[in-house]
């Protein structure tokens, strides 16, 4: 009676969150979460965080970056794409959502957004150790011709904006893309890293974004894709930008909240110190301009994309990426699991019942079904199944590691654990479960409205 007792008033808690009321006047009250596509350390985390703590400051609230690699950026921005459209979740989207539907390593565009405002954009640049034998772009492109194939660059993952900057100005050039061996990497950070190390020869991204390395005179600048910067006459322009996006059904006043906060940052001397200091350029542009903006770049990297060979072929992609299952991946999984031990148990007690009955007797499986539900100890049977249905239904309302916890944790007693012991093996399970899926495999797993659990 205890164990049923508890069940029925962990069941009434649930549905009590259930039926509050959360209405977006309320908005913001927990934490924010700000999703950047790409490593730690780069240049789009470090305006994330710039971004992340101003934004803390003038709500009130804590503001998180959660860096979420993957999939040439393409699990970070789907992560944001499919948010909870509350405001609590903000995507720090990047010049790859303008070619990575292009390219067919996802199906999102700016479209599966409501654009909010670009914040930054930055020339790509060719950057080499201070020690190369180079000394202008001339003589990089003059080896490539008679060393195709020698030279390893990187910047960014394949197909990622750097390595198209880099591939539009070999076509310019009239040098086959191949010409360079394009070593794939999770953003300039880790790149910079390995050209330090000389395990590249090169690198292609924004110089704000190896500052600290030009600074301290590791490296230096080959060339920089302006059209300030000509090239055999011309001149080939690659913009790597930077904005934030909002899931679609965003409700429009936590939209306009966001956006005049927001501007009050990117207007500030603290912002503009920021960006100068770091040699980050500064393009802000919201509404109609923000969206004409992106629609522009979609059209202009489409040729690029065709050309270096990243457009699908008899619709599979070139770029392998990783496939992230989604946030229901998980507690399906486990549901699923639990229905099947359900029947087992079921199938167990009947089928051998069944097997002692004469062979005419074609009652007996519907009294084998009778005796089995009739006994007493069946009960934890059907308490189980209704426990899974409150459990998924709650779940959207408490997240996924809340939710869990309480589930394991009752089932647990229910199954004869003491209660200490159920809480510390459901905590450690759910130790594991972030471990493995969240942490190593990426997995995005259901959040709750108050708290991003």
């Amino acid at each position: 009676m205890r164990t049923l007792s508890l069940v029925i008033t962990i069941a009434l808690f649930y549905l009590a969150i259930w039926f509050t009321p959360v209405t977006a006047a309320e908005y913001p009250n927990r934490t924010i979460v700000v999703i950047c596509p790409w490593a730690a350390g780069g240049g789009t985390d470090r305006v994330a965080r710039f971004l992340a703590d101003q934004l803390q400051r003038e709500l009130g609230l804590p503001v998180v970056v959660q860096n979420q690699t993957g999939g040439s950026g393409a699990s970070g921005h789907a992560a944001g794409a499919r948010a909870r459209p509350d405001g609590y979740t903000i995507t720090m989207g990047t010049f790859e959502l303008s070619t990575m539907r292009a390219m067919g390593i996802s199906d999102l565009t700016y479209r599966d957004f409501q654009p909010l405002m670009q914040v930054n954009a930055d020339p790509a640049a060719i950057l080499v150790r201070s020690d190369a034998s180079w000394q202008s772009l001339a003589d990089l492109l003059s080896e490539l011709r008679t060393r195709s194939g020698k030279v390893k660059m990187s910047g960014t993952s394949a197909g990622g904006a750097w390595d198209l900057a880099r591939a539009g100005l070999f076509l310019h050039a009239k040098l086959p893309i191949d010409s360079v061996v394009w070593v794939p990497s999770q953003g300039s950070a880790p790149s910079l890293v390995e050209l330090l190390g000389g395990h590249v020869d090169a690198v292609c991204c924004s110089i704000p974004e190896a500052q600290s390395q030009l600074d301290s005179g590791q490296i230096r600048v080959l060339h920089v894709m302006t059209r300030q910067s000509p090239m055999d006459g011309a001149s080939w322009e690659a913009v790597g930008w930077r904005g934030l996006f909002l899931p679609l059904g965003t409700p429009d006043d936590v939209r306009a909240k966001l956006l005049s906060t927001i501007y009050r940052i990117v207007r500030s001397p603290a912002y503009a110190e920021f960006m100068a200091t770091n040699g980050f350029g500064i393009a802000i542009r919201s509404g109609d301009d923000f969206t004409a903006f992106l629609e522009e770049q979609e059209q202009r990297w489409q040729p690029v994309v065709t050309a270096a060979g990243y457009a699908p072929v008899g619709g599979r992609p070139r770029v392998v990426t990783t496939s992230d299952p989604g946030p229901w991946f998980f507690p399906a999984a486990l549901a699923g699991c639990l229905v099947v031990g359900c029947g087992i148990v079921i199938g167990r007690h009947v089928w051998p019942q069944n097997r002692s009955q004469p062979s005419g007797d074609v009652a007996a499986p519907l009294r084998s079904w009778r005796g089995f539900w009739c006994e007493p100890g069946q009960v934890s049977i059907v308490l189980m199944l209704g426990w899974l249905v409150i459990y998924l239904v709650a779940m959207p309302w408490l997240g996924f590691f809340v939710s869990t916890q309480i589930f394991a944790s009752t089932l647990m007693v229910r199954l004869g654990q003491p209660w200490w012991r159920a809480v510390l093996l459901a905590a450690a399970m759910l130790l594991a479960v972030y471990a493995l899926f969240v942490w190593q495999f990426r997995v995005v797993l259901p959040t709750s409205p108050w708290w991003n659990l």
